[in-house]
């Protein structure tokens, strides 16, 4: 009986760590959908591998439709263009401005390397920051 005791105590823990998993996945998936800044991961073949709301609507679809899409299919040539001309490997996060012809913009963009285990890149974080809140307030006399 005490065997079975430890049991079921057991698998009674082993699902509240399943379900606070589950609810910590869940928030995470919920925060990075309502992030602002467009935010896209590509693998090192150029498939987009995830993409936030906010990236999804700048290409009017759903965020679900960009899973294994090519990035080039969805983004404009100067996005594209900038970050073929970026090395393999980056060394640190790579930044730079742009207008995208399909994105809008202007954008302050970061790239990121996830590395893997091999040591190069198994995906790159692009986020895109628009840089118009910035440009605005900078134009406003007397600030």
């Amino acid at each position: 009986a005490d065997e079975l005791g430890r049991q079921l105590s057991s698998a009674v823990e082993t699902v509240q760590l399943l379900d606070a998993v589950m609810r910590s996945r869940q928030e995470l998936e919920q925060l990075f959908a309502s992030i602002v800044d467009l935010i896209v991961v590509v693998d090192a073949d150029g498939l987009i591998v995830r993409a936030n709301r906010s990236f999804a609507s700048a290409v009017q679809t759903e965020a679900e439709n960009l899973v294994r899409q090519p990035l080039s299919a969805c983004a404009g040539p100067e996005l594209t263009t900038w970050l073929a001309s970026l090395e393999k490997t980056l060394d640190g996060p790579a930044v730079g401005e742009l207008t995208d012809s399909v994105l809008g913009g202007p954008y302050a963009v970061t790239v990121t390397d996830l590395p893997a285990p091999q040591g190069r890149p198994s995906a790159r974080v692009i986020v895109a920051s628009d840089l118009l809140p910035v440009l605005a307030q900078r134009s406003i006399p007397g600030d």
